[in-house]
């Protein structure tokens, strides 16, 4: 999904919930070059797609313009009946760019602004310091 998005041309930040005040956890925070937040949750089973159908928050993030979700070609069918109304739906390893194909667009939330300068400011804090984390974490493991 990363390469298909491309990180030159957008943020692309992974895991965010602590520092952005989501009472959940996005998968994928993207910013696009218009300075609209999507939001991408990443399923790779049946049972995760129907327990993310269950959650209370139903990925409302106020900074959000679009759901999307993505999921492996042999769970698309599938998830297009499960996932919420007016979410988008990528599907990995049919085709496509990089593998990915575009199943269903979302639509966009017209309420949604353009992030500001200290919101976009605050999800590179994050994903710095995951990418610093991340580093620090594999620096520790020893190999044989």
């Amino acid at each position: 999904m990363v390469r298909y998005l491309d990180p030159r041309r957008q943020l692309i930040v992974a895991n965010v919930s602590y520092g952005w005040d989501l009472p959940y956890e996005a998968d994928l925070v993207v910013v696009r070059p218009s300075g609209h937040a999507i939001e991408i949750e990443l399923k790779v089973s049946r049972a995760d797609i129907r327990a993310d159908a269950n959650k209370g928050h139903g990925h409302c993030g106020r900074r959000f313009q679009e759901l999307w979700f993505a999921v492996p070609a042999l769970l698309g069918d599938y998830c297009l009946e499960h996932i919420r109304d007016g979410a988008g739906l990528f599907v990995v390893g049919d085709g496509g760019g990089h593998g990915v194909a575009i199943r269903r667009r979302a639509k966009p939330r017209p309420y949604v602004k353009s992030l500001t300068a200290a919101e976009e400011l605050s999800l590179l804090r994050l994903g710095m310091i995951r990418l610093w984390t991340l580093k620090h974490h594999r620096s520790r493991v020893k190999v044989l």
